[in-house]
């Protein structure tokens, strides 16, 4: 997975119109951290990150870029195949991938 959370902090932060002195100032960091971060150098730590969350009002799965869409359909696939025939999940484990495990959830809803 691709993380861009230096981007999406970038484009936060230009929403609220504020520097990336101020916006260190906030959290109590440097800004040459906040310009690492939105330059893609380095990460936020990651006790910092619900506190960035809050301040711009998302959650750390939108800061983190993950869709919430997606998220729910990863664990929707993960709970099916934890629940399904174990012969439909052995047959598709074999690719030992996440298609695998989409493969089982496929099967599962045509035999419905």
């Amino acid at each position: 997975m691709n993380l861009n959370v230096g981007d999406k902090i970038r484009c936060l932060r230009h929403e609220k119109d504020i520097t990336q002195e101020e916006f260190a100032a906030i959290l109590g960091v440097s800004c040459q951290s906040v310009s690492r971060w939105e330059n893609g150098i380095c990460y936020p730590d990651i006790e910092l990150l619900p506190d960035i969350a809050e301040f711009f009002g998302v959650t750390v799965d939108c800061l983190m870029g993950i869709n919430e869409t997606v998220r729910k359909e990863r664990i929707a696939v993960t709970n099916v195949c934890t629940h399904c025939n174990p012969d439909v999940l052995f047959s598709h484990r074999s690719a030992g991938t996440a298609r695998g495990n989409l493969s089982a959830f496929l099967a599962l809803r045509q035999e419905s």
